[in-house]
């Protein structure tokens, strides 16, 4: 081989080890199966979040209300809860944690970014609590969204 191609398939698999080697955020492929998520997430927010979403109870009992924010700018509150279950979509969606000093930020997207879920969990006593959900559509406020 001449030198010329030695350099560029040097200067090639440089790249594709230092693409393959930034950080990324934490995200969670298999949704049933929280314990993928990496040591980022402490176990004992993994153990809340499923109790989180399969008790109806303990989900309104650790939610800060009112709860910041509804699309139009108003709080959510605990009359009107309509409580969460666990996330399963069959991969159309992408879920991410990430752990921002013990405040745990969770992201629902869909590929095209027409569609984002926002929960935020601080740690609370000797658990953590819900502090902030937003959801973000970007056909809400469309003539198309309010058509019957």
């Amino acid at each position: 081989m001449n030198t010329g191609i030695q350099l560029l398939l040097i200067i090639g698999i440089i790249s594709t080890v230092m693409m393959s080697c930034k950080d990324r955020p934490v995200q969670q492929t298999d949704h049933t199966h929280p314990e993928i998520v990496t040591q980022d997430i402490p176990q004992e927010f993994l153990k809340f979040y499923m109790n989180f979403l399969s008790d109806t109870t303990f989900q309104k009992e650790h939610i800060l209300f009112p709860l910041k924010q509804k699309s139009d700018g108003t709080k959510w509150a605990k009359a009107e809860w309509v409580c969460h279950k666990p996330y399963n979509d069959n991969g159309e969606f992408q879920q991410q944690f990430s752990n921002m000093n013990g405040l745990i930020l969770e992201t629902i997207t869909d590929p095209k970014g027409l569609y984002q879920l926002e929960r935020r969990y601080m740690p609370s006593s000797n658990s953590y609590a819900m502090i902030y959900f937003s959801v973000m559509n970007a056909f809400e406020n469309s003539e198309d969204w309010n058509k019957e």
